[in-house]
Formats: structure tokens, C-alpha cells, sequence
């Protein structure tokens, strides 16, 4: 434990907090000096350091366990750069939450961009206009309007070959089709409980009142299953933040044969997608492009493994 502390005093100034939090971490759970208790001393050891730096303490979640422990196993085969992007990434989550605008900022190279809009948005909250706040309404448009072209494309080369495969006898042809509802439309209120419901999972108000809008995808097999992407306000207020998200259901028809139930509802992406008016469109639409099609490739996967 001497020589620890003596390593990291002398390295103190010459690694980023990060490399630091980590590296101090690691090396105390490999001496593991006490019975019981080594994993809090270690992430409370790793949160100084971050509190020193003038930043957020540690925090682990249940939900990143697994992530956690296998970073510490290749941490133990010489590798500690996996710690470490996984400490770097809670903490700038902590960041983004403290300043309302939790985004999904897995991608290193568009942090900058989104924390200085977080401050912008802070700075001019009291005296913000109206107008100002709605054109994320017309970003979100625009990013709905990617979301109806890649399901209409989809459309085009599932519908055919779907149709082709229909087992010969049923009733019902196999098939694809897509629809979407606007800001404006009689239909926006569409998927209410599970927009709520999904909101609930990644913990964010799913505010409906103001905007909200959703595409859909349907592929129908021996079973009929949706994938949805709904943008939505965050958050209380009219804050000029949207959010996306994306997920996928079965529908099976009810007991009465009156209409659907939707069961097997599952996020089909890591993290919601968020947008405010004060980052650039390009900047967004570029975050978006990747964010949607991870939550295409999961959507996907959870549709094959359904067939």
C-alpha cells in the first residue's frame, strides 16, 4: 500500500484524471488489503480522484456490472484502457445529467459540441424566446423525414421476398409496411404506454405535450412485429430538448379478436437519442445517423430472433 501511494504521487501530475481514477483503482483491488469491503474502498478511492479534479464522484450502476467486471479482467491482463473509457464515459454522463442534458454522447469527438450547447442553453434559459426553442422542432422533422426514408427503403426490399416466402395455405401473406404520425396529426398520440414505458427504463420524462411524433415499421411473418422510433419532448417545460427513442414489440391478437396487444416490448438501442436547439443541425444529424443505425442493427437482430 506504501509503494501505491508513492507511485501515484509521483505520477499525479503526469495522467489524465481518468487514467489516474483507473489505474488507482485497479492497482488497489490487486493488493486487496482487507477481508471484505475492496470494491467500495477501490470506487471510493477512484471518486477522490475524480472529486480532487473538481468532478463528479464514481458511480456504478447495476446495469453496468457486467461491463464493469470485464474491464477489470483486462485490466488484470495488462489492458487498462477499458477501465478507463469506462470511467471517462460515467463521468461525462454524470456531466451531462447535472446540466439537464443527459445526450447520448458515446462518441468522444461530438462531447465538446454538446456540452458548450448544454451551456448555451444554460446561460440564456431565463431569457430564451419562443422561437428560438422551436426550431429544434423543425430538426426533429428533418430526422424524422431520414427515419420514413430508411423504413421506406426497407419496405421496398423486405415486401417483396417476404411476400414470396408466405408458406403455401396461409391466410395472411407475409409482408412489410411503414407509417408515421406528425406533430399535426389525428394519429400523434400513437404508442403512448410504450413511450412511457421506455422513457421509465433509461429514466427521462417523456414530455408529450408539446411534440411528439413516431414511425413504424412493420414486418409481419408468423408473427407481426414493429420497430418504432418516436421523438418526443424531454423533460418538464418547454425546454427545446427532443428526444428519440427506438423500440420494437410483437402484436398478437386479443382474446375478444378485437385489436392487438403489444407484449416482448424491448429499447431497441443503448441509450436515447437527444437534440436542443442550440447545437448546429449538422452536428445532430451526423450523431443521429450513427445512433439509428445501431438501434436498425438491434431492431433487426430482435426481429430474426422472433422469427
Amino acid at each position: 500500500m506504501e509503494t501505491l501511494i508513492n507511485v501515484y504521487r509521483d505520477a499525479e501530475n503526469s495522467y489524465p484524471v481518468e487514467v489516474r481514477s483507473a489505474w488507482l483503482h485497479h492497482r488497489f483491488t490487486q493488493i486487496h488489503p482487507f477481508q471484505d469491503g475492496n470494491g467500495r474502498v477501490a470506487r471510493a478511492l477512484a471518486s477522490l480522484v475524480f472529486l480532487r479534479d473538481g468532478l463528479f464522484p464514481l458511480v456504478v450502476r447495476e446495469s453496468d456490472r457486467e461491463e464493469y467486471i470485464n474491464a477489470l479482467e483486462n485490466a488484470d491482463d495488462g489492458d487498462l484502457s477499458k477501465l478507463t473509457h469506462f470511467f471517462a464515459r460515467r463521468q461525462r454522463e454524470a456531466i451531462l445529467k447535472a446540466l439537464g442534458l443527459e445526450q447520448q454522447a458515446q462518441q468522444s469527438k461530438y462531447a465538446d459540441d454538446i456540452i458548450k450547447s448544454a451551456m448555451s442553453i444554460l446561460r440564456s434559459k431565463t431569457t430564451k424566446e419562443v422561437e428560438k426553442i422551436a426550431i429544434v422542432y423543425e430538426y426533429a422533422d428533418k430526422l424524422q423525414s431520414i427515419v420514413n426514408k430508411k423504413f421506406a427503403s426497407l419496405h421496398n426490399e423486405l415486401g417483396v421476398s417476404l411476400r414470396e416466402l408466405t408458406p403455401p395455405g396461409m391466410s395472411e401473406k407475409f409482408g412489410s409496411k411503414y407509417d408515421s404520425g406528425t406533430n399535426a396529426a389525428q394519429t400523434r398520440h400513437y404508442f403512448q404506454k410504450e413511450i412511457v414505458d421506455i422513457a421509465s427504463r433509461f429514466d427521462y420524462y417523456a414530455n408529450l405535450q408539446k411534440y411528439r411524433t413516431w414511425s413504424r415499421l412493420n414486418l409481419s411473418t408468423n408473427s407481426k412485429f414493429d420497430f418504432v422510433i418516436s421523438f418526443h419532448g424531454y423533460g418538464p417545460g418547454n425546454s427545446g430538448i427532443i428526444a428519440a427513442s427506438a423500440f420494437t414489440y410483437v402484436k398478437v391478437q386479443k382474446e375478444d379478436a378485437k385489436g392487438f396487444d403489444h407484449i416482448n416490448l424491448n429499447p431497441a438501442s443503448m441509450e436515447i437519442f437527444q437534440l436542443n436547439y442550440a447545437e448546429p443541425y449538422e452536428n445532430a444529424e451526423i450523431r443521429f445517423h450513427e445512433w439509428f443505425d445501431a438501434t436498425l442493427a438491434i431492431a433487426m437482430a430482435e426481429w430474426k430472433r422472433n422469427i
